[in-house]
């Protein structure tokens, strides 16, 4: 059985989009985003169709990290 890779924070791209905030998983090109304390969903699929990254890991650590940047002030 093959054992999945461990999504990392560094992996993620956060940027803001309005209340949201839109996580971007580096290694696959997915895209979460969330807003107002929601659990993140995904807005694009993976686009280069890796295998090696379980999607609830992804889904779980992008959620951690929109939910750190939504408590977390905003740069002007």
């Amino acid at each position: 059985m093959r054992q999945s890779v461990t999504p990392k924070p560094d992996d993620f791209h956060l940027e803001r989009d309005g209340d949201a905030v839109v996580a971007t998983f580096a290694p696959t090109g997915a895209r979460y985003r969330a807003a107002g304390g929601e659990p993140a969903s995904q807005v694009e699929a993976p686009r280069d169709g890796r295998d090696d990254y379980a999607e609830d890991e992804v889904r779980t650590m992008a959620g951690k990290l929109i939910a750190l940047a939504a408590t977390s002030p905003s740069s002007s």
